[in-house]
């Protein structure tokens, strides 16, 4: 597989792992103010969803080749990078180490994929 490949793959995966985390967090009521007139994290995950979204729109380009909009792999996972220090200050201040260990990975991962896919042919 390719380097260029390789970083698609990445990107969809992690937008179908975002969005099934997300709905598997709302269907099972985890997700706190959910049910309250608040906006904040409806918004949240509305993003997350966007995110998640243009993260398999991207690295399906890439695969299929759809030169007019392969620059929307890079744009996603500029998203990716902002939802992942978003996520990470929330746990952070929870202080829940573990999960912002795991962003950290996730935020390299990233970084990778993107040089990956810059150097790829």
């Amino acid at each position: 597989m390719n380097k260029g490949k390789a970083s698609a793959v990445f990107t969809i995966l992690v937008g179908l792992l975002m969005m099934g985390m997300w709905s598997m967090l709302v269907l099972t009521n985890q997700v706190p103010y959910l049910d309250t007139p608040q906006v904040e994290i409806k918004l949240h995950i509305l993003t997350e969803m966007l995110t998640a979204l243009m993260l398999i729109l991207g690295g399906l380009s890439v695969l299929r080749g759809w030169e007019r909009i392969m620059n929307l792999h890079y744009v996603s996972q500029g998203m990716l990078i902002y939802a992942i220090i978003n996520s990470s200050g929330y746990y952070i201040d929870l202080g829940e180490t573990v999960m912002a260990v795991m962003f950290g990975v996730l935020l390299v991962g990233t970084i990778v994929s993107l040089i990956v896919f810059k150097d790829s042919p």
